[in-house]
């Protein structure tokens, strides 16, 4: 049945819009246009109305570039008009979408469209007066009628608004200048006044300094314009929609409000439902022909009941079908009418011929009639066509009758051959699905025929089946005859059922309460306004309905209604109360009610609408409820609002509007109920009309003013109509979400009525409240932007000013937001802003950066579709996987990286422009919203994320080097592009100080942090800030900045990162041919699976083939093993053995084989046909893993397991290598939890005479399930396993298979963790093969265990390049350093190599220290290959990457308004080395396929790309440390390097071999993946700042490498310190002291001299 489901609304889809008109290669068709029974018969108005549609024709023509005109028009005229007219097939009133009708109240004479849908959706009607159609004194004023329709058809046709605004006919341009609100600007005229029949210049408005609201625009007669018609289509020169080129942006109408600014043109053909058409038709030679016309009647209605009373009918279904059916004929089907019943089951049978509806006794007789009985199957068609039979009863014909076709189940003939017939027959054909079962086939008949489609479940309280048959009315246009439905509700009650009943003054006529009842007739209590009773003497009872038929007209006011339950228990019971108008001159308020759309598939929000009106005068101020149930269970209750907001269109229009976002797949029933809000409600006129031509007062010819007569004045009164209350029934409608989505959750609905208002300095802006899905909840937060352009808004939102709402809490949806702020610019007077909001959701990561990725990549690519997979631990509702598994996913949530927390980062390992292994999330970083100032909204993290996953480009920052001196020795932050401006500043204890500077390097210190400024100018770049509002762009060639030391400049030759997503990774030719899409994409859909239980069959080949070389016991060697040791717990295993023939096992769990899985061994080619299994088994859902054993096996197997996402292994059946027990091992399944897997710690064997010894160490991390198993070629060796502490296993412990010659030791508990030793001995006397494998699992619950993943690059070959090896060791994401890995390449013809894999960041190895171990497979020959890979320890402990992978970088904080805005602190993550003692790990690796072809050898490969070079100046000398390459890529030894430098980075970026040359001849390469060191004088003078580049090339004498990353030194000298002053006081005083000890000493030395010598003088006398 879902199937068919999905059939039949792909049908739907197919078969268009539901106006009915549809455009027919050039021409237009199925036009309807319908005269109202209240216009009095006048032929004159079917000529004029021919006239109109035939001038029409030729102006649509002409301005739609001679692609389309009107072909075809049907004109219904009135049941009362007398005439000889064309019998109407299925046109009605009610689907006319053109309407000839006596003046709105409120328009007069306008001719006016009801739009109620939005931009570029088709309209409801277009409204003529018989006046406008008659009156050729309105001509000028509005133009030729054939223009005045183009107008309105382009409202109704293409949903395109007025360029005129009644309310703001005025406005001040950019240039300050009085502008008439237009489009086009090139229209010229007056602004003049018009008083007593005269005319005067316009007076301004003192507060505005606009025209007064008396000021009107006289257009000049004659233009140099051709546009525009939905401006003034009354101008001569106007001939065509205004364009792009000619459109006027800063008008203030409708078209710019509700059209994003775009010129009508545009809409037409870009946005509207002849969009395709209308880009692709050939413009016509010549003018196309007239239209042709068809007048038809309906006269009086012939209707069918065809009742299903198949045995599904039986019991209380059939009893509340003859229930409602009575309701149907003696209250809703109109006086006058035809009505016959027919019912079917395995046969058909008229229960009565056509009867006339004439007062109640024939009422009454077909009452009777109506089944009772039901049993038998359903024939449908057999129906169908027995009513088809009483239908043509009046004039043998079934054309424009009317069909009530009602079932419960799916039909037992095929009601699918019957649908040519029932579109054949021209009948109105409307089916009624009661319950869940009926035939999807209705929704479709009804479609095809032009019919209702009504779902309604069986529920005696919902009243659906009651209310379903009221809904099925045929109004001719005039609602006095219309049965008004007023009450609908039911409740299970033990007691009373009691409400109140308003009835209004426009009803009382033909006033019905109806109340069915399940069981036991109730007491009844109704009550009139004035106190007056009715009860159980004033009421009929028959088929547990009651029934009141108030005599006269009812009394308007509340009824009052009580019914007593008479049983002892609860019962249910319904009421439902109708009436009709209360007088011929004052129509009913009445209420229509529809959704948007009749099928949906979940990818778009539905809308709800009801529109409540008195003779098409809007209602205001009601209060309506929508309730949408669908036949799954699923209910939903919309409360309607009139508030031109969200949903609804125009505010004041009577029409209530909301969106239904909660879509789940069903058929879904629509019932609105409708109440005035008790605050005296009135029918007001709607303060803004609906969209029409423009009445022109007057134009200026020859510099006079010629009028055209006064618009004739509308005065429209409230009218006070009393409480009142609708019920009314929509059709029914059906949502389809394919299987496995989830549809989206819908972003907030766009504001369309944001009104701004400048008070001297300060804003206000008002708008209503959007939601978080649409109109439904309260959005999460708002970003206001303004610029005094308004192509700055328009083109370049995130670039204009942000305003701050840090202040603002969006309130629920509907709610009257208002917010002021200061502007920040000087307003002056005349001074004119421009503003936009832009509401977000509480942020889905994906969807909202499946936005922020359509931004960046040029509107050409969106997330379409997208799979959660969730634990299998998880409880609930989740669709089952296919073939998805945890080590599929790209993208990974899992806890906190323990060296990175909550960064989000991405696993790249295979290089520039290659994809990368997986993005890794925290839960903490999706749910914890106070990360989300650091780095940015989830959404554009994602991108930054998406960046390196899918097109291999890297970061654009260094936490390393976050600064570094330009080449103009500026100290710059490392980034691109530099256009992002912000401070450099430390942060110290919550506060911000100004960097300082390093004095070895003259660089900033490690404290110092790049702050950016909140508010930037440039657009770039997503891979350094994506948080910054901004960016949203990928940094391109002329932003590039290719100086910054980043991983983008280093591993990607200094490429952009825009240049690489298009010209080097994965999607670069798709990037370059893809044309942007024209109007933003869907967003994503989301399915949420889950992996149960492990179900596996195990499919053996035990074909003769398999008897050769001991295969068959090698087999089942090797599935022993996988098994006992390697399956998880809790899985579902079965085996399938064949060779002729097999049996089924995967369906015998759950009936299917969806997301299952085999391992299918062969060793041969197909004796069948293989390739005609392989739809099979792609189709089957499973994940097939292929395992060709011996080189003979079927290539098909390769073709298998890609197709089905499974794994293909190669093994040989030789015993020494063990490689089917490998390739075994490899066939897990992981959920993503290291705990639960096996992990094979030794795979090894030996031929031996004699001893077979080893050591085998368990580590620390893993111990539980520790097994031995030891294969052996004929005998059992002599077993000895010493544990690290001396104990010993040997024979006596173990357990032995003689027939699988395997002996098998089951460690008991936790293996004691160290060197295992064991020795086995052979005790034959001639050698024999044995092998050794051992396994275990996590030693505890909390210590995951060292685990290995081994892949090549790629699984197939052709030689021309060549592959790498990758292992990655790691202990739950800790990559494990320094381990010695080998891998072991074996081929199936005999070829082998085993490669030494380094993790060094040279050669194949993209990032040193990150736990990926690489190397170069250059060797390469044709052949089947498989991947062993051995690692070990090197005596070390394991240690954390001490450099981060790629991902978001986390901001510390934003510059606003020259202040830091400090954002939390990042957490700190210390991760210690942990010694899990010595370990070793064997891995098998998918295998993979080298086909060189025939007679080509393969090249000799060139040395490997140097990509680590560095440089240091030591004064006056360079030195060059890299890791030296091989001569074929990583092997060998490179014969020379050529070294080149240069002053100038785009010297050696873009002329390597013009740059200075090193002499090199003294350089002798190493072997590859040694340390090369290398000094030399540059031959320049280095000073302080100097600043050099320097690159590498290697060659092997034939070849040359590719040139290397470009290495950057800068000489920085310190400035010399002048010594240590600790005190300068001091110093002083010690100076002082100093001079004064000197002085005295001089002093000293002087007196004694002169003492001496005065001595020596006295001596010598």
């Amino acid at each position: 049945m879902a199937k068919l489901f999905a059939v039949v609304l792909l049908l739907l889809n197919a078969l268009g819009p539901n106006t009915g008109i549809k455009l027919d290669g050039n021409g237009y068709t199925d036009i309807l246009i319908a005269i109202s029974p209240a216009v009095p018969q006048n032929d004159e108005i079917i000529n004029q109305i021919k006239g109109m549609i035939i001038n029409g024709s030729d102006y649509l023509f002409q301005a739609l570039d001679h692609k389309v005109f009107i072909k075809e028009v049907k004109i219904l005229v009135p049941p009362s008009w007398n005439g000889s007219y064309h019998k109407a097939r299925r046109e009605t009133y009610k689907k006319a979408r053109i309407i000839i009708e006596p003046p709105q109240p409120s328009f007069g004479d306008d001719p006016y469209t009801k739009q109620m849908k939005g931009c570029g959706e088709e309209s409801e009607y277009t409204h003529f007066t018989p006046d406008f159609l008659l009156n050729d004194g309105l001509l000028d004023a509005y133009g030729p009628r054939g223009r005045v329709f183009v107008h309105e058809w382009a409202h109704l046709r293409w949903g395109v608004y007025d360029e005129y605004n009644e309310k703001e006919p005025f406005y001040f341009s950019a240039t300050q200048e009085v502008q008439a609100t237009r489009c086009t600007r090139e229209i010229t005229g007056q602004l003049l006044e018009r008083i007593n029949g005269n005319t005067l210049s316009c007076r301004n408005n003192v507060q505005s300094g606009l025209p007064t609201k008396e000021c009107q625009f006289f257009p000049d007669r004659e233009q140099k314009t051709n546009a525009s018609i939905m401006y003034m289509q009354s101008i001569n020169s106007v001939t065509a929609f205004c364009h792009e080129g000619d459109h006027n942006t800063e008008a203030p109408n409708m078209q710019n409000q509700k059209c994003n600014y775009k010129a009508t043109r545009t809409v037409i053909f870009q946005d509207s439902v002849d969009r395709d058409a209308l880009q692709t038709l050939t413009p016509l030679q010549s003018s196309p022909p007239p239209p042709t016309f068809s007048v038809t009647q309906r006269r009086h209605r012939v209707v069918c009941l065809i009742l299903d009373v198949s045995g599904s009918m039986r019991g209380n279904r059939v009893f509340r079908q003859q229930q409602a059916a009575t309701l149907f004929l003696s209250e809703i089907v109109e006086e006058g009418a035809y009505v016959g019943i027919v019912t079917f089951s395995t046969g058909a049978n008229i229960l009565n011929p056509l009867m006339q509806i004439n007062g109640k006794a024939s009422r009454d007789s077909l009452i009777e009639k109506l089944p009772t009985i039901a049993s038998g199957v359903t024939n449908m068609c057999t129906g169908l066509a027995r009513g088809f039979e009483v239908l043509k009863e009046d004039d043998q014909s079934t054309v424009g009758d009317d069909v009530i076709f009602l079932t419960d189940g799916e039909a037992t003939d095929d009601i699918a051959g019957c649908l040519d017939s029932a579109v054949a027959s021209g009948a109105i054909i409307n089916t009624l699905a009661l319950g869940p079962d009926a035939s999807t086939v209705l929704t479709t008949m009804a479609t095809l025929t032009g019919g209702l489609f009504v779902k309604a479940n069986d529920s005696l309280i919902s009243n659906q089946l009651v209310e379903a048959f009221s809904s099925f009315t045929m109004s001719d246009g005039d609602p006095i005859k219309q049965t008004i439905q007023l009450v609908s509700t039911g409740k299970d009650t033990r007691d009373w059922f009691n409400g109140t009943v308003p009835i209004d003054r426009t009803v009382g006529n033909s006033t019905t309460f109806t109340i069915i009842y399940e069981r036991s007739a109730p007491t009844v209590y109704i009550q009139t306004p004035s106190g007056s009773v009715y009860d159980q003497r004033h009421i009929t009872d028959n088929t547990n309905t009651i029934t009141l038929n108030v005599p006269g007209t009812a009394e308007p006011g509340d009824w009052k209604y009580s019914f007593l339950n008479t049983e002892s228990t609860a019962q249910a019971m319904a009421l439902t109360v109708t009436s009709r108008a209360a007088r011929n001159d004052v129509p009913p308020v009445t209420v229509q009610a529809q959704m948007n759309q009749q099928t949906s598939d979940g990818t778009e929000p539905m809308i709800v609408f009801a529109e409540v009106s008195q003779n098409r005068v809007s209602v205001l101020g009601a209060k309506v409820i929508a309730t949408l149930q669908s036949d799954t269970g699923h209910s939903e209750n919309l409360y309607l609002l009139d508030n031109g907001a969200g949903a609804d269109n125009l505010k004041d229009d009577g029409i209530y509007s909301r969106y239904f976002t909660k879509l789940r797949t069903g058929r879904y029933s629509l019932k609105v109920e409708v109440t005035d809000h008790k605050e005296d409600t009135k029918k007001k006129v709607s303060p803004s009309r609906y969209s029409s031509a423009l009445y022109i007062p007057g134009y200026i010819v020859d510099g006079q003013v010629q009028l055209n007569a006064e618009k004739p004045p509308v005065s429209v009164q409230s009218a006070d109509v009393g409480s009142f209350t609708r019920t009314v029934t929509g059709e029914s409608f059906v949502v389809s979400v394919p299987p496995g989505v989830t549809p989206p959750n819908f972003p907030p609905n766009k504001i369309t009525d944001l009104s701004a208002e400048i008070q001297e300095d300060t804003v206000f802006l008002n708008w209503t409240a959007p939601g978080e899905d649409f109109d439904q909840g309260t959005a999460e937060s708002y970003e206001i932007r303004w610029s005094e352009h308004l192509e700055m808004l328009l083109n370049n939102f995130s670039n204009a000013n942000l305003v701050n709402t840090s202040a603002l809490q969006p309130q629920e949806a509907g709610s009257d937001e208002q917010f002021s702020f200061l502007s920040g610019v000087t307003i002056q007077n005349g001074t004119t802003l421009f503003f936009a909001v832009q509401s977000e959701d509480k942020e889905e990561m994906i969807t909202s950066g499946s936005e922020y990725l359509f931004q960046a990549l040029d509107h050409k690519v969106f997330y379409k579709e997208v799979k959660i997979l969730v634990p299998p631990s998880w409880n609930g509702s989740y669709d089952r996987a296919r073939r998805e598994t945890y080590s599929k996913a790209n993208v990974i949530i899992n806890l906190p990286h323990p060296a990175f927390g909550d960064d989000p980062y991405t696993k790249q390992m295979k290089g520039c422009g290659e994809e990368s292994e997986y993005t890794h999330f925290t839960p903490d970083f999706l749910l914890n919203d106070g990360l989300l100032g650091a780095y940015g909204p989830r959404g554009r993290v994602f991108v930054h994320e998406w960046a390196h996953l899918r097109w291999g480009v890297y970061d654009e920052y260094n936490e390393k080097e976050p600064f570094y001196f330009s080449a103009t020795q500026e100290v710059q932050a490392t980034r691109c592009t530099r256009e992002i401006t912000g401070q450099l500043l430390e942060r110290i204890n919550g506060n911000t100080l100004s960097c300082r500077n390093n004095v070895q390097s003259g660089l900033p210190t490690k404290e110092c942090q790049f702050f950016p400024d909140r508010e930037q100018k440039t657009n770039a770049s997503i891979m350094y800030m994506q948080s910054i509002n901004s960016v949203t762009a990928f940094c391109h060639e002329g932003d590039h900045n290719a100086e910054a030391p980043n991983m983008q400049n280093q591993k990607c030759d200094n490429k952009a990162t825009r240049t690489v997503i298009f010209q080097d990774s994965v999607d670069r030719d798709a990037l370059q041919t893809l044309t942007p899409l024209q109007s933003s994409p869907p967003p994503p859909t989301f399915s949420v699976i889950q992996r149960q239980s492990k179900v596996v069959c195990l499919i053996l080949d035990v074909s003769g083939s398999m008897q050769s070389y001991q295969r068959l016991q090698r087999l089942q060697q090797a599935a022993t093993v996988f098994l006992r040791d390697i399956v998880e717990e809790g899985a579902y295993v079965g085996i399938v053995k064949f060779s002729d023939s097999a049996s089924i096992v995967l369906q015998q769990d759950d009936k299917n084989t969806v997301g299952d899985e085999v391992i299918f061994l062969t060793d041969g080619q197909a004796t069948d046909n293989v390739q005609i299994c392989l739809p099979l088994a792609v189709d089957s859902g499973a994940i097939i893993n292929t395992l060709a054993f011996g080189p003979s096996a079927s290539n098909v197997l390769i073709t298998m397991a890609n197709l089905t996402d499974g794994k293909f292994q190669v093994a040989n059946d030789n015993i020494t290598s063990n490689e089917l027990v490998d390739a075994f091992s490899s066939f897990t399944m992981s959920d993503g939890d290291p705990i639960k897997q096996t992990v094979q710690l030794v795979s090894t064997g030996r031929v031996t005479h004699d001893w077979f010894n080893g050591t085998v160490p368990i580590d620390r991390t893993v111990g539980n399930s520790t097994t031995f198993t030891i294969i052996y070629e004929r005998s059992a060796p002599t077993v000895y396993i010493q544990t690290p502490s001396g104990s010993v296993y040997d024979q006596t412990r173990m357990t032995h298979n003689a027939a699988t010659k395997t002996l098998t030791l089951n460690i008991p508990g936790t293996a004691e963790p160290g060197d295992w030793r064991y020795s086995f001995l052979n005790t034959e006397s001639s050698a024999q093969a044995m092998t050794l494998t051992v396994t275990s699992r996590a030693a505890r619950n909390d210590v995951p265990p060292v685990t290995v993943k081994a892949q090549m690059s790629q699984l197939t070959s052709d030689g021309s390049k060549p592959m790498v090896v990758f292992a990655e060791v790691s202990q739950n994401y800790i990559p494990v350093l320094g381990a010695r890995v080998m891998a072991t390449l074996q081929s199936d013809t005999g070829h082998s190599e085993n490669l030494h894999l380094l993790d060094n960041g040279a050669g194949a190895d993209d990032s040193k220290d990150d736990g990926i171990y690489s190397r170069y497979f250059t060797k390469l020959k044709t052949g089947k290959y498989s991947l062993k890979v051995q690692v070990s320890d090197q005596g070390e402990a394991v240690k954390i990457l001490p450099n981060r992978y790629s991902g978001a970088l986390y901001i510390p904080g934003d510059i606003v308004d020259g202040q830091a805005q400090l954002n939390p602190e990042k957490p700190p993550v210390n991760v210690q080395s942990a010694d899990v003692g010595s370990f070793t790990r064997t891995v098998t690796g998918e295998s993979f396929v080298v086909s060189v072809p025939p007679g080509v050898t393969p090249p000799n490969f060139p040395p490997n790309k140097i990509t680590d070079l560095s440089a240091e100046i030591q004064e006056d000398t360079v030195l060059l440390n890299w890791t030296a390459p091989g001569e074929e890529m990583d092997e060998g030894t490179a014969a020379s390097y050529e070294i080149r430098w240069s002053e100038h980075l785009e010297m050696l970026l873009n002329n390597f071999s013009n740059a200075n040359l090193v002499n090199t001849s003294a350089l002798q390469p190493q072997e590859a993946g040694s340390a090369e060191h290398y000094f030399f004088l540059p031959g320049v003078t280095i000073q302080n700042g100097t600043t050099l580049f320097f690159t590498i090339q290697s060659n092997n004498n034939e070849t040359k490498s590719a040139v290397s990353n470009i290495a950057r030194a800068t000489n920085f000298v310190p400035t010399p310190r002048p010594p240590a002053i600790s005190n300068p006081g001091l110093n002083l005083t010690a100076i002082v002291v100093s001079v004064c000890v000197v002085t005295i000493v001089a002093c000293v030395i002087a007196a004694v001299t002169t003492w001496a010598m005065k001595r020596k003088k006295t001596i010598r006398v």
